[in-house]
């Protein structure tokens, strides 16, 4: 019997059922409408679900003298049964004056056969449920399914339990539904394959503030600039193809770029710059990592490695040199390659002092006539050789170097020789400490004589070295495509 499922419920309220969420705009939703005929039954509104020790109604039947069932009427002569249901599923006192639409009224009998009251139902329309949804329910409840003349009821069985929604057509829609997210899923995994965000930020580093930039997938391919004193500027966007199969992570030294100054110029200095890209390793989560270094850059990560090498998959050592003396009489090979007219002039300027010259604003840099020798003249040569950067002007970087970095690690007495806490630098005893996977790479042509990088092969036990023809110490720019084959093909193995 259908009042056998009744349940208890406390205080006059409307019977609600959970519906599919419809549209934000509240419009009639065709798919969403065809599955709401869900009829809610009223359970004996003379008492809103009261119950007698037989499961009737508790305030019990009304029967006629003939032994029928009363149906009470107000005033107007409406049944107050069916005006009390319109009011609780509606909420809204005002409306019980409407003669309720689509609302049928069944007569309840007990397991004897004794009818024992008044129930009604009535399908809940598009209308409703947005009335529903947008009113507090005051409890929860069961629903059982069944189906009677091709129409859906749902009794309530129970306020602390759930509703269910039955039918083909919700299936069809949930099913529906489910091949929209997963196509848009797939699309949106293939317009991220397309997609390369870049993160940037700043790590507090033992009182500096480390400006970082990754992008990419894979694997971290940490990237150490030169100089010092120069910015991971000068690596784009030569190294960004390596984004495709590897999360690069670009730096700015202490003091350098865009990371911030620090008070005393002595904590410019390798083994503060090496606790530096260790602080960005930890700070960004990125476990084991393959470090590339390029010219002083490649001082850092030599050094990184002799005393972070767990912390490493890979090393990469770009155009760089393990001994200040040896780039010392490197340099001097350069210096005296130089046409001697200009090599006599270099030296008259550096005899004179390079600092404090010329104009109030240019004290603190090298004077411009030696930039455009020293980093015109005598270096060019020796930093690009098959593709020069059309753009390339020794007198820009007289700007956009950090002196202060510059001439505490380099020096100030010229562009020829290291003399500042660089002059430190003597690795090359250490070398066969280093057991990692290491490549080596240098230009035929390089201001980092490729003498120098010979001399780390052979020191450091099953590395590779690969010196590319035709190039300069700006070996990415020279020769681009050799260089990135064989930085990728390294580190993925």
């Amino acid at each position: 019997m259908r009042d056998q499922e009744h349940a208890d419920c406390e205080g006059r309220v409307a019977p609600g059922v959970e519906q599919p969420r419809l549209s934000g705009d509240g419009q009639r939703d065709p798919e969403v409408h065809g599955v709401t005929h869900v009829a809610v039954e009223a359970l004996h509104y003379e008492g809103l679900g009261g119950r007698n020790g037989r499961g009737c109604s508790a305030s019990g039947p009304r029967k006629s003298p003939e032994g029928g069932v009363k149906v009470d009427k107000d005033s107007r002569g409406y049944d107050r049964d069916r005006c009390d249901f319109l009011e609780a599923v509606c909420g809204d006192s005002s409306r019980a004056s409407q003669r309720p639409r689509n609302v049928s009224r069944y007569r309840s009998r007990d397991e004897d056969g004794e009818e024992c009251g008044l129930e009604y139902s009535r399908q809940i329309s598009h209308e409703d449920i947005v009335g529903l949804n947008e009113a507090p329910v005051n409890y929860r409840f069961h629903a059982r399914c069944e189906r009677v003349d091709s129409t859906v009821r749902a009794t309530r069985t129970g306020k602390d339990g759930c509703a269910r929604i039955c039918g083909m057509r919700f299936r069809t829609l949930l099913i529906f539904s489910l091949l929209g997210v997963c196509s848009y899923a797939c699309l949106a995994q293939r317009a991220n394959s397309t997609l390369y965000p870049v993160q940037s930020g700043f790590i507090d580093s033992h009182g500096a503030l480390i400006y970082y930039e990754t992008v990419g997938r894979g694997t971290p391919l940490m990237i150490v600039h030169g100089g010092p004193g120069a910015s991971h500027d000068y690596f784009l966007p030569y190294l960004l193809p390596l984004m495709r199969s590897n999360k690069l992570v670009f730096i700015d030294e202490r003091g350098s770029g865009k990371s911030s100054k620090v008070a005393d110029p002595r904590q410019y200095n390798v083994a503060n710059m090496v606790e530096d890209l260790e602080a960005v390793r930890v700070a960004l989560g990125l476990g084991k990592i393959s470090l590339l270094g390029h010219s002083f850059g490649g001082v850092l990560v030599e050094a990184y490695a002799l005393k972070y090498q767990k912390n490493l998959s890979h090393l990469i050592l770009g155009s760089t040199f393990a001994s200040t003396r040896e780039i010392n009489e490197a340099l001097a090979k350069m210096k005296a390659d130089m046409d001697p007219k200009d090599r006599e002039r270099v030296n008259a300027l550096e005899a004179a002092g390079l600092f404090g010259r010329g104009e109030i604003w240019e004290h603190g840099r090298y004077p411009d006539e030696y930039a455009k020798l020293a980093w015109g003249k005598g270096y060019f040569p020796y930093i690009y050789v098959n593709q020069p950067d059309p753009n390339y002007d020794p007198v820009s970087s007289n700007t956009t170097t950090a002196w202060d970095v510059y001439r505490e690690m380099w020096g100030s007495d010229g562009e020829f020789i290291v003399d500042g806490n660089l002059k430190e630098v003597e690795y090359v005893d250490r070398l066969s400490e280093i057991k990692v996977p290491t490549l080596i790479i240098v230009g035929e042509h390089d201001e980092s004589d490729p003498k120098m990088s010979k001399e780390m092969h052979e020191r450091i036990a099953g590395s590779q070295l690969l010196i590319l023809p035709r190039s300069g110490h700006m070996t990415f720019v020279d020769q681009p495509e050799m260089f990135l084959k064989t930085v990728r093909e390294f580190v993925a193995h």
